[in-house]
Parts: C-alpha cells; sequence; structure tokens
C-alpha cells in the first residue's frame, strides 16, 4: 500500500503542475494518433533541443537529445512504450513472436519476414545478431546486452535464438527491447558520415539532414515496412516532417516558443510560470525513469579511493532538496535508493529510513573520521553536463561543500566531452550523473550504477568484490533481504546516491493537444497529437 502510495504521490504533484495550463496532460499511454477523436497529420512539427551535441549513427545515440530522435530512426525486437513495462505487455517490433525454454534462459525469436530499412536493405536474422554483438562495442548504452547475454545464434533466415547468463528481474525486458537492429551488409560499407547523416534507418523515420550542433530534419519513410496496424508508439506518423533545432539557452527557448519559431521545447523551471498560465500554450511534464545521481571517483590513487569517511562527509554535506530545486523547480523529489521510486520492486519502506540526509555537523564528524579538518585545503572536481539546469544544481553544491571546508571546482562540458571524461578517473572527483533505464526494477539501476564494467570496475571505478557479491545475490535471489544488504553496504560504503527525481517541463503551443513521453522521459515528437483546426 506504501508503494502505491509512493507513486500515486508522485504522480499528484505532476498533475498539479498540469492543472495551471490550457488542455495540457501527463498521460504517457494515451494512443496518440487518435487522442482528441481526429486523425490530423501534420506537415511539420519544430522542436527546440537544448543541447548542441549529438550523434545519431546507429547504437551511438547520446544525451537527452539523441534520445529524443533515436527511437523514432531505428527499431528493435520489441518496443518499450513506457518505463515499468512488463515484458508481456511489451509492443512486438520486428519480433512476430517469442518462445521460452523451461527455464526461461533461452528465448527463440521468430522475425517478421517483410522487414527492410529505409534503404530497401531486407532485415534478417544475421542482422540481429550483427547488432546485438556491435552495439556494445560502440557505446556504453548497450554494455548491459553484452553482460547479459551468454549467446546469440541465428538458426535460419528468420529466427534468432538468444541465451541469458542468468535469470533476473528486466533482463529480458531490456534485452529485448532495447538494442537498435540494422542492416549488417550496409553497415559495414557504409561510411562514417554516411553512418551520422544518412543512416539506413529501420524506424519510421530518415534522416533528411543533420548539421551538426545545429539542427537535424527527420522525414517520415514513405515505404515503411511495418504494416499500419501493428505500428508502435515510435512508429506513429502524425507529422511527416520532424524539425529538431539546438537552443542551449533556455531563455532564447522560450522567445522561439513565443515568437513562433518552433512548436514545443523543453523549458527549465525559471520559465514556468512564464507559460503555465497562458491558454495560449499546452504543458505536458513527466518525471525522469532515470535519477539524477553523484557518483565518486574510487580509483586506485584517487582522494576518494580508500575513505569511505570522505566519500560520506561529502554525501552528507550536500543538500540534495536545494540541488533539486536549483536544477529543475520545487517539484523535484529525492527517491531513497539510487534507483527510481517508480521501479516496480522498490521497497516503500526506504522512504522511512534516513538516506543521505543533509547534516552538516554529521559530514564534519565524518571528516574528522577520515583524517581531515575544515582547513585541510582539499579541492575537489565535479563534472556535469553543460546544461543550465544541472549547472545551477552544481553550484549549489560547491557552495555546500564549502560548509564544511572544501573547494569543489564545476568543471561543465558538452556532451560529446563529458561522455569522453566519464571514463577517464584523471578528469574528475565527482560526477554528477544519469543513465537510461530501460525496465523497472532497481536491480537494473543497481548494475547500471554499481556492476563491474570490466577492468574499470563501476562507473565510479569501484573495483570492489563484496559489491558485486551482494549485487550477484539481489539479483539472482530477487529477494527483500539480498536487496536491503546490497542497498546498506553500497551506502555505508558512500560509493553514491540518488540526489534528486528530475521532472522535466515540455511546452507547446495550444494546437498540440497531446504528446507521448517515451520510456526515458523523453518526448516523443512524432505523437503530436494536432487541434482539428491546424492547418500546417
Amino acid at each position: 500500500m506504501k508503494r502505491l502510495l509512493s507513486v500515486l504521490i508522485v504522480f499528484a504533484m505532476i498533475l498539479s503542475l498540469s492543472a495551471c495550463g490550457g488542455d495540457s496532460t501527463t498521460d504517457t499511454t494515451t494512443d496518440a494518433s487518435s487522442a482528441d477523436g481526429s486523425a490530423v497529420v501534420a506537415n511539420s512539427v519544430n522542436y527546440a533541443l537544448r543541447n548542441t551535441s549529438w550523434d545519431l549513427s546507429p547504437w551511438k545515440n547520446n544525451g537527452s537529445s539523441a534520445n529524443t530522435m533515436c527511437l523514432q530512426l531505428y527499431s528493435g525486437l520489441m518496443a518499450n512504450p513506457e518505463f515499468g513495462t512488463v515484458l508481456e505487455d511489451m509492443h512486438y517490433d520486428m519480433a512476430e513472436s517469442i518462445s521460452f525454454s523451461d527455464d526461461n534462459l533461452t528465448a527463440t525469436v521468430k522475425l517478421r519476414d517483410y522487414i527492410h530499412d529505409a534503404q530497401g536493405n531486407p532485415i534478417n536474422a544475421e542482422d540481429v545478431v550483427f547488432s546485438y554483438q556491435t552495439a556494445p562495442t560502440i557505446s556504453g548504452v548497450y554494455a548491459h546486452v553484452e553482460s547479459l547475454l551468454d549467446s546469440i545464434t541465428a538458426l535460419d533466415e528468420y529466427t534468432v535464438e538468444m541465451k541469458l547468463k542468468a535469470l533476473a528481474p528486466g533482463n529480458w525486458e531490456s534485452v529485448l527491447s532495447n538494442c537498435p537492429v540494422i542492416s549488417k551488409s550496409w553497415y559495414e560499407s557504409a561510411s562514417d558520415d554516411d553512418k551520422a547523416n544518412d543512416p539506413a534507418t529501420t524506424g519510421a523515420y530518415r534522416i533528411k539532414e543533420n548539421i551538426t550542433g545545429t539542427s537535424v530534419t527527420m522525414e517520415a519513410v514513405e515505404d515503411f515496412w511495418q504494416q499500419d496496424e501493428l505500428r508502435s508508439i515510435y512508429q506513429i506518423v502524425n507529422a511527416k516532417t520532424l524539425y529538431f533545432v539546438s537552443i542551449p539557452e533556455d531563455a532564447m527557448r522560450a522567445i522561439a516558443l513565443e515568437n513562433g519559431e518552433v512548436d514545443m521545447a523543453y523549458l527549465e523551471a525559471s520559465n514556468y510560470s512564464r507559460f503555465a498560465d497562458d491558454s495560449d500554450y499546452n504543458l505536458f511534464s513527466t518525471v525522469m525513469s532515470n535519477p539524477s545521481t553523484i557518483i565518486l571517483n574510487c580509483a586506485e590513487g584517487k582522494l576518494l579511493s580508500d575513505n569511505a569517511a570522505l566519500r560520506n562527509a561529502i554525501l552528507h554535506a550536500l543538500d540534495f532538496e536545494q540541488m533539486g530545486i536549483a536544477c529543475s523547480g520545487q517539484f523535484t523529489f529525492q527517491s531513497h535508493d539510487i534507483a527510481s521510486l517508480l521501479c516496480n520492486d522498490y521497497d516503500s519502506a526506504w522512504d522511512d529510513q534516513p538516506y543521505f540526509e543533509y547534516d552538516v555537523a554529521l559530514a564534519k564528524q565524518y571528516l574528522t573520521e577520515a583524517g581531515y579538518n575544515e582547513n585541510s585545503g582539499l579541492t575537489l572536481h565535479i563534472m556535469c553536463r553543460n546544461v543550465g539546469g544541472q549547472k545551477s544544481a552544481m553550484v549549489v553544491a560547491q557552495s555546500n561543500l564549502d560548509d564544511i571546508g572544501i573547494n569543489l571546482i564545476i568543471d561543465a562540458y558538452d556532451q560529446a566531452l563529458y561522455d569522453t571524461y566519464l571514463t577517464d578517473s584523471t578528469q574528475w572527483d565527482l560526477v554528477f550523473y544519469t543513465t537510461n533505464m530501460t525496465t523497472g526494477y532497481v536491480t537494473e539501476s543497481w548494475n547500471n550504477y554499481f556492476g563491474s564494467k570490466g577492468e574499470n570496475g563501476t562507473v565510479g571505478f569501484v573495483k570492489d568484490d563484496k559489491l558485486q557479491e551482494l549485487l550477484d545475490a539481489a539479483k539472482n535471489n530477487d529477494d527483500a533481504d539480498s536487496r536491503n544488504a546490497f542497498r546498506d553496504y553500497y551506502m555505508d560504503q558512500g560509493y553514491g546516491a540518488n540526489a534528486f527525481m528530475e521532472t522535466t517541463y515540455q511546452f507547446a503551443r495550444s494546437y498540440i493537444t497531446d504528446v507521448t513521453f517515451n520510456y526515458l522521459g523523453n518526448l516523443s515528437i512524432n505523437t503530436s497529437v494536432f487541434s482539428s483546426s491546424f492547418t500546417r
């Protein structure tokens, strides 16, 4: 009952936001093709991105901008309509049917026999195997594929056999829905320029023009392979052309929306009141499924490496509530775990337990235990992306650590440089970090943040055998005792913390009456529903 209450409180906060706008909504599961009873297909819809960096090559989707675009460009075996969807409720995409062995470790996937990409290349079992084997080598976003799959084999032209290394909640959901499939023959012959600017997409849209750091124009594929009645939400075509323009400054995005240069825009909390009470605009808001976290660098030789007391001093000195308000407004909140409280197996009892509470006196006690004091002259670097809300949150963190005598230097980078430095232990001491979640299970989130990623260890360069043993037990046993044991251990060690859950605000001109968010919490602008009077 407590679990249900927690979720209801979250969405009650969002609904209270929406009530301030026009005909706004936060429904993420609406049939967007007919939500207002019409079937208006626009010639184009324009959206303002907040980032200047993206890569739309297969499997290179990085950051919120790419996550907003890539699901319309690439299809996979199954489509995950929203965060927390269980396997039986996912949408069959390239897969026509899936059967499982008695022990549920093996899946036999039968493909639709009519799939082709935007350039006419047929897609078959060999392409699926190639995609699953190649994706983890291209981007860490797909590292889970390699970590979860024991093998993947083409049995015949349209049949694939997949075997898991072990069963755990969310494993099949993650594997089957989170790897785009593209043509092997095309990929191996394509140039880097072709991959970035004219990829052989398998989704309902293709790239018409990609001006790096400036804009992307996507157009609907005329002979798209999927049958209309079988399209997933990412394959709906409510606008023939999707135009994305990069406007990194929030104030300029607001002006572009007012001037009609864009139809929709992500706006930070500071601009909320400017549009919320204006009937010329509709507000669509959602809680991001991926928590905003602080991860500490525990690489060998680093200051925080072997000093759990110092790590705890830092985490207890941070005022996560104020950091959240600075980033995303007053409706942010903290989950009492590094995983989202929206996860299916999140234990609501955790909400009644202390979780890195803001306590300067306690932080100073930990600092003394760590062998330091307020006059020790410690200096640390925190890395974040060069996005307004994140930088604002880091300024709060900077002030917080100054209260215990630690000088915090903020290093804000664009997405590409951030991604490069993330795996370089010499570049940061703390990082403001989010990562995509594909399923609604805490163990998936734990694996993302604290699972070993090879020779570097975890995201925070932790190499701790006990941490991995407890994580494996939590995944394999799937019981409360194992989950609590893992949670207690990472908290005691101070390896990282959930800073806050972010609410995002998407404002649209009033002629857009509904939208759908993807499972990552990003807008799927292809699903925009237009009023019957809309004529563009």
